[in-house]
Protein backbone atom coordinates (compact mmCIF):
# COMPACT_ATOMS: atom_id res chain seq x y z
CA UNK A 1 0.00 0.00 0.00
CA UNK A 2 1.19 3.50 -0.84
CA UNK A 3 0.11 7.57 0.11
CA UNK A 4 0.90 10.60 -0.67
CA UNK A 5 1.74 12.36 2.23
CA UNK A 6 1.87 16.29 2.52
CA UNK A 7 5.60 16.92 3.37
CA UNK A 8 3.91 20.51 4.69
CA UNK A 9 1.39 19.40 7.23
CA UNK A 10 1.44 15.55 6.95
CA UNK A 11 -2.05 15.17 5.57
CA UNK A 12 -2.47 12.22 3.42
CA UNK A 13 -4.52 10.35 0.44
CA UNK A 14 -4.41 7.14 -1.61
CA UNK A 15 -4.81 9.28 -4.87
CA UNK A 16 -2.57 11.90 -6.36
CA UNK A 17 -5.27 14.31 -7.46
CA UNK A 18 -6.88 14.53 -4.29
CA UNK A 19 -3.33 15.44 -2.71
CA UNK A 20 -2.46 18.19 -5.73
CA UNK A 21 -5.73 20.01 -4.67
CA UNK A 22 -4.57 20.13 -1.44
CA UNK A 23 -1.37 21.34 -2.50
CA UNK A 24 -3.09 23.72 -4.90
CA UNK A 25 -5.32 25.14 -2.05
CA UNK A 26 -5.73 29.14 -1.63
CA UNK A 27 -4.95 28.80 1.95
CA UNK A 28 -2.19 27.20 2.03
CA UNK A 29 -1.36 24.48 5.03
CA UNK A 30 1.12 25.25 7.87
CA UNK A 31 4.51 23.75 7.89
CA UNK A 32 4.64 21.59 11.14
CA UNK A 33 8.47 21.38 11.47
CA UNK A 34 9.75 24.49 11.02
CA UNK A 35 13.20 23.58 11.01
CA UNK A 36 12.97 22.20 7.64
CA UNK A 37 15.27 23.80 5.06
CA UNK A 38 13.10 22.52 1.91
CA UNK A 39 11.67 24.98 -0.19
CA UNK A 40 8.13 25.67 -1.34
CA UNK A 41 8.65 23.85 -4.88
CA UNK A 42 10.79 20.96 -2.68
CA UNK A 43 7.90 20.56 -0.68
CA UNK A 44 5.08 20.20 -3.50
CA UNK A 45 7.09 18.11 -5.77
CA UNK A 46 7.73 15.63 -2.74
CA UNK A 47 4.21 15.51 -1.57
CA UNK A 48 3.32 14.51 -5.10
CA UNK A 49 5.68 11.15 -5.08
CA UNK A 50 4.13 8.43 -3.44
CA UNK A 51 5.56 6.50 -0.72
CA UNK A 52 5.34 3.15 0.41
CA UNK A 53 3.85 2.16 3.86
CA UNK A 54 6.84 0.86 5.07
CA UNK A 55 8.82 4.24 4.45
CA UNK A 56 6.04 6.16 6.51
CA UNK A 57 5.95 3.92 9.45
CA UNK A 58 10.00 4.02 9.12
CA UNK A 59 9.54 7.68 9.29
CA UNK A 60 6.62 7.77 11.88
CA UNK A 61 4.42 9.48 9.19
CA UNK A 62 1.59 7.13 9.89
CA UNK A 63 3.16 5.26 13.02
CA UNK A 64 0.21 6.28 15.43
CA UNK A 65 -2.66 4.79 13.38
CA UNK A 66 -0.73 1.85 11.22
CA UNK A 67 -1.69 -1.92 11.92
CA UNK A 68 1.36 -3.68 10.49
CA UNK A 69 -0.54 -6.96 10.62
CA UNK A 70 -2.99 -6.23 8.02
CA UNK A 71 -0.99 -3.43 6.71
CA UNK A 72 -4.03 -0.95 7.16
CA UNK A 73 -3.87 2.43 7.90
CA UNK A 74 -6.83 4.39 10.20
CA UNK A 75 -7.47 8.21 10.05
CA UNK A 76 -9.47 7.87 13.61
CA UNK A 77 -7.41 6.91 16.29
CA UNK A 78 -10.43 5.83 17.96
CA UNK A 79 -11.22 3.53 14.75
CA UNK A 80 -7.49 2.22 15.00
CA UNK A 81 -7.77 1.42 18.63
CA UNK A 82 -11.13 -0.51 18.43
CA UNK A 83 -9.47 -2.50 15.70
CA UNK A 84 -6.30 -3.32 18.19
CA UNK A 85 -8.62 -3.76 21.08
CA UNK A 86 -11.02 -6.07 19.07
CA UNK A 87 -7.91 -8.63 17.88
CA UNK A 88 -9.66 -7.78 14.47
CA UNK A 89 -6.87 -8.96 12.67
CA UNK A 90 -5.86 -11.57 15.02
CA UNK A 91 -3.26 -9.49 16.43
CA UNK A 92 -1.46 -9.36 20.13
CA UNK A 93 -2.23 -6.04 21.58
CA UNK A 94 1.37 -6.76 23.42
CA UNK A 95 3.26 -7.03 20.01
CA UNK A 96 1.40 -3.54 18.66
CA UNK A 97 4.15 -0.67 19.15
CA UNK A 98 1.58 1.85 20.20
CA UNK A 99 2.15 5.30 20.23
CA UNK A 100 0.42 7.17 22.48
CA UNK A 101 2.07 9.17 25.02
CA UNK A 102 2.61 13.02 24.10
CA UNK A 103 5.87 13.12 22.66
CA UNK A 104 7.43 15.00 19.72
CA UNK A 105 9.28 12.58 17.09
CA UNK A 106 11.58 14.69 14.36
CA UNK A 107 13.24 13.88 11.07
CA UNK A 108 14.54 15.68 8.52
CA UNK A 109 10.94 16.84 7.01
CA UNK A 110 8.25 16.19 9.49
CA UNK A 111 7.43 16.92 12.95
CA UNK A 112 4.95 14.95 14.42
CA UNK A 113 3.21 15.61 17.92
CA UNK A 114 1.23 13.02 18.96
CA UNK A 115 -1.17 13.56 21.86
CA UNK A 116 -4.80 15.19 23.17
CA UNK A 117 -3.71 18.63 22.42
CA UNK A 118 -5.16 18.68 18.57
CA UNK A 119 -8.81 18.29 19.77
CA UNK A 120 -10.11 21.73 19.48
CA UNK A 121 -12.49 23.47 22.38
CA UNK A 122 -16.18 24.06 21.24
CA UNK A 123 -15.86 27.96 21.49
CA UNK A 124 -13.71 27.47 18.56
CA UNK A 125 -13.30 27.16 14.89
CA UNK A 126 -14.10 23.75 13.62
CA UNK A 127 -10.75 22.15 12.24
CA UNK A 128 -11.95 22.26 8.48
CA UNK A 129 -8.31 21.58 6.90
CA UNK A 130 -9.56 18.23 5.91
CA UNK A 131 -12.21 19.74 3.29
CA UNK A 132 -10.74 21.06 0.22
CA UNK A 133 -12.41 22.95 -2.49
CA UNK A 134 -14.55 20.07 -4.29
CA UNK A 135 -16.40 18.94 -0.97
CA UNK A 136 -16.81 22.66 0.31
CA UNK A 137 -18.42 23.03 -3.35
CA UNK A 138 -20.39 20.19 -2.56
CA UNK A 139 -21.54 20.92 0.19
CA UNK A 140 -22.47 24.33 -0.80
CA UNK A 141 -24.35 22.97 -3.33
CA UNK A 142 -26.48 19.92 -1.22
CA UNK A 143 -29.95 20.00 -0.18
CA UNK A 144 -29.09 19.52 3.56
CA UNK A 145 -26.26 21.86 3.63
CA UNK A 146 -25.64 22.37 7.77
CA UNK A 147 -26.47 18.57 8.43
CA UNK A 148 -23.94 17.46 5.13
CA UNK A 149 -21.43 19.99 7.17
CA UNK A 150 -21.98 19.47 10.36
CA UNK A 151 -21.26 15.42 9.50
CA UNK A 152 -18.41 15.98 7.17
CA UNK A 153 -16.81 18.08 9.90
CA UNK A 154 -17.47 15.24 12.85
CA UNK A 155 -15.27 12.98 10.58
CA UNK A 156 -12.15 14.71 12.12
CA UNK A 157 -11.32 13.47 15.54
CA UNK A 158 -10.36 17.27 16.29
CA UNK A 159 -13.88 17.97 16.23
CA UNK A 160 -15.20 15.56 18.82
CA UNK A 161 -15.93 18.17 21.00
CA UNK A 162 -19.23 17.46 22.55
CA UNK A 163 -21.11 14.65 24.05
CA UNK A 164 -24.42 14.71 24.58
CA UNK A 165 -27.29 12.26 26.23
CA UNK A 166 -31.04 12.37 26.35
CA UNK A 167 -31.29 15.58 28.37
CA UNK A 168 -28.00 17.07 29.01
CA UNK A 169 -24.50 17.88 27.50
CA UNK A 170 -20.59 18.37 27.69
CA UNK A 171 -18.67 20.19 26.13
CA UNK A 172 -14.99 20.48 25.64
CA UNK A 173 -13.03 23.99 26.68
CA UNK A 174 -10.18 24.39 25.58
CA UNK A 175 -9.32 27.88 26.62
CA UNK A 176 -9.48 26.14 30.44
CA UNK A 177 -8.77 22.24 29.09
CA UNK A 178 -11.73 21.34 30.84
CA UNK A 179 -15.18 19.69 29.63
CA UNK A 180 -18.39 22.08 31.05
CA UNK A 181 -22.13 21.27 31.42
CA UNK A 182 -24.19 22.93 28.74
CA UNK A 183 -27.52 22.85 27.54
CA UNK A 184 -28.97 21.42 24.51
CA UNK A 185 -30.22 23.92 23.43
CA UNK A 186 -27.40 26.60 23.75
CA UNK A 187 -25.15 23.79 22.12
CA UNK A 188 -27.48 23.26 19.12
CA UNK A 189 -27.82 27.37 18.79
CA UNK A 190 -24.05 28.12 19.04
CA UNK A 191 -23.48 24.90 16.39
CA UNK A 192 -26.30 26.51 14.08
CA UNK A 193 -23.53 30.17 14.38
CA UNK A 194 -20.55 27.90 13.65
CA UNK A 195 -21.71 25.94 10.42
CA UNK A 196 -22.95 29.41 8.79
CA UNK A 197 -19.75 30.74 9.19
CA UNK A 198 -17.68 27.77 8.04
CA UNK A 199 -20.77 27.74 5.08
CA UNK A 200 -19.83 31.51 4.57
CA UNK A 201 -15.95 30.79 4.56
CA UNK A 202 -16.54 28.02 2.30
CA UNK A 203 -18.77 30.42 -0.46
CA UNK A 204 -15.95 33.25 -0.21
CA UNK A 205 -12.98 30.64 -0.48
CA UNK A 206 -14.43 29.80 -3.58
CA UNK A 207 -15.94 32.56 -5.04
CA UNK A 208 -12.48 34.49 -4.71
CA UNK A 209 -10.75 31.01 -6.21
CA UNK A 210 -8.04 32.96 -9.19
CA UNK A 211 -6.63 29.66 -9.56
CA UNK A 212 -7.14 27.72 -13.47
CA UNK A 213 -9.49 25.05 -11.32
CA UNK A 214 -12.08 22.37 -13.21
CA UNK A 215 -14.18 22.07 -10.10
CA UNK A 216 -16.99 24.45 -11.45
CA UNK A 217 -17.45 27.17 -13.93
CA UNK A 218 -16.42 30.53 -13.15
CA UNK A 219 -19.45 32.93 -12.48
CA UNK A 220 -22.31 33.72 -9.52
CA UNK A 221 -23.29 30.04 -9.71
CA UNK A 222 -23.09 30.01 -5.53
CA UNK A 223 -24.78 33.41 -5.12
CA UNK A 224 -28.17 31.91 -5.39
CA UNK A 225 -26.95 28.38 -2.67
CA UNK A 226 -25.73 31.52 -0.13
CA UNK A 227 -29.11 33.13 -0.14
CA UNK A 228 -30.62 29.48 0.94
CA UNK A 229 -28.07 29.27 3.52
CA UNK A 230 -29.33 32.88 4.79
CA UNK A 231 -32.62 32.16 4.76
CA UNK A 232 -32.11 28.80 6.81
CA UNK A 233 -29.73 30.53 9.47
CA UNK A 234 -32.80 33.33 9.47
CA UNK A 235 -35.35 30.31 9.73
CA UNK A 236 -33.87 28.84 12.58
CA UNK A 237 -33.71 32.13 14.71
CA UNK A 238 -36.70 33.88 13.63
CA UNK A 239 -39.50 31.13 12.78
CA UNK A 240 -41.66 29.09 14.48
CA UNK A 241 -40.81 26.41 17.84
CA UNK A 242 -41.40 23.62 15.85
CA UNK A 243 -39.38 24.25 13.40
CA UNK A 244 -36.33 24.84 15.69
CA UNK A 245 -37.03 21.81 17.35
CA UNK A 246 -36.97 19.65 14.33
CA UNK A 247 -33.61 21.26 13.33
CA UNK A 248 -31.97 20.45 16.79
CA UNK A 249 -32.95 16.99 16.74
CA UNK A 250 -31.37 16.74 13.55
CA UNK A 251 -28.17 18.31 15.22
CA UNK A 252 -28.56 15.95 17.60
CA UNK A 253 -28.77 12.90 15.71
CA UNK A 254 -25.18 13.61 14.25
CA UNK A 255 -23.81 14.60 17.56
CA UNK A 256 -24.92 10.94 19.13
CA UNK A 257 -24.01 8.92 16.01
CA UNK A 258 -20.24 10.20 16.97
CA UNK A 259 -20.89 9.89 21.10
CA UNK A 260 -19.17 6.59 21.43
CA UNK A 261 -15.93 8.12 19.76
CA UNK A 262 -15.94 11.44 21.82
CA UNK A 263 -16.53 9.87 25.14
CA UNK A 264 -13.27 7.77 24.51
CA UNK A 265 -11.75 11.04 23.84
CA UNK A 266 -13.00 12.23 26.98
CA UNK A 267 -12.00 9.44 28.66
CA UNK A 268 -8.54 9.84 27.45
CA UNK A 269 -8.29 13.24 28.39
CA UNK A 270 -10.09 12.74 32.23
CA UNK A 271 -9.41 8.71 33.19
CA UNK A 272 -13.25 9.29 34.27
CA UNK A 273 -16.68 7.73 33.51
CA UNK A 274 -18.97 10.28 32.06
CA UNK A 275 -22.68 11.14 33.25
Amino acid sequence: MSWYVCRRCEYMSKQKEVMRRHLNKLNTCKIKNQNNRLTDTELYNLSLEKTGIDDLVKNDTCKKNYCSNCDKHFTRSYSYKQHIENNVCGVNVTKIEKVENNVNINNPIININIGMGALRGFEEKWDVSGIDKYQMVGLLLSNNKFSNTLKKILENDNNLNVIINDKSGIVYNATIDKYEPMSKNDICKQTIEKLYNHLKEFYWDISHDTSKSDYVNKGNFLDDEMKKIDTGYDRYHYKTEHYRNIANEALNYFFKSVKEEAEKIYHDKNNSVLF
